[in-house]
């Protein structure tokens, strides 16, 4: 059973490293609502994205929202 944990432990060293992402255009999101729930889901969406240069790029051209997904809109905004 130690042998097990041991590779498992290896296994969760590694890191993720996300694949290239081209996109063409502009891109809009939509926030849905949830209330703070939704706005916490969001929040790690929106980091992803960051992530892979959505935002860097100048690509997001429309944020759409309601109810918590309009808290982190906001925020955005």
């Amino acid at each position: 059973m130690g042998a097990m944990l041991e590779s498992t432990k290896e296994e969760l060293d590694v890191r993720f490293e996300p694949p290239p992402v081209r996109l063409g255009g502009k891109v809009s999101i939509s926030l849905s609502g949830g209330g703070y729930r939704a706005m916490l889901f969001h929040t790690g969406a929106i980091m992803r994205l960051i992530e892979l240069g959505l935002f860097r790029e100048g690509k997001l051209r429309r944020i759409s929202s309601v109810s918590g997904g309009s808290i982190l809109a906001g925020l955005l905004a």
